[in-house]
């Protein structure tokens, strides 16, 4: 029997679960020290009003900044769907494994470019991106450094996926299952 993995949507949800968990500690951390230590710890009242002054504002900034990574969105995508054609792989140092990206030029009609599959597709399914063979894919909107195996390539089992850089520095992040991740976070092969 086949083993079963969740949809895009699941993972999704999930992942955006455990940031909202992280800053929900975070912030609980933050506003709670002080006044814990004020009640509990006897270390006194100048110790505590620095504490308060310095641990709750940077806790609490990151505790906003948990909530906002668990809700951005990507950057738009172009219309319509292009053909690219696989180069080959190249292996992406954005954690600490490193991730093995399928490398493809992208045919926009217009002019051709070479790109990343933001996809990180699953060892058990990398044999299928054969240098040669052909995918649709969505562009992204002013970043050419990473593109998306559109929706009729649900079937491809992924990993995750890795940004490079489109939000920020070297993003890598997802779980285990088939269809990506990337547009049920931000876009469903929608357009502009």
């Amino acid at each position: 029997m086949a083993e079963q993995y969740p949809g895009p949507d699941a993972r999704v949800r999930s992942n955006r679960s455990l940031m909202l968990l992280a800053g929900t500690v975070q912030g609980v951390a933050a506003f709670g020290a002080a006044p814990f230590a004020w009640l509990v710890m006897d270390v006194g009242r100048v110790w505590v009003i620095l504490l308060a002054a310095v641990w709750a504002p940077l806790g609490g900034l990151v505790a906003v900044m948990i909530f906002l990574l668990a809700f951005r969105r990507l950057p738009p995508v172009h219309p319509g769907e292009r053909t690219a054609t696989v180069t080959g792989t190249t292996v992406v140092l954005t954690t600490e494994n490193g991730d093995e990206l399928v490398a493809v030029e992208v045919d926009t009609g217009i002019e051709r470019f070479t790109s990343l599959i933001a996809d990180r597709v699953h060892e058990d399914h990398l044999a299928r991106f054969a240098a040669g063979t052909r995918w649709q894919v969505l562009e992204f909107v002013g970043d050419r450094s990473r593109v998306v195996l559109a929706s009729a390539h649900d079937d491809v089992l992924r990993t995750g996926y890795d940004l490079g850089g489109l939000r920020i520095g070297a993003e890598s992040a997802g779980g285990t299952g088939y269809g990506s991740e990337l547009l049920a976070i931000g876009f469903r092969d929608r357009k502009n």
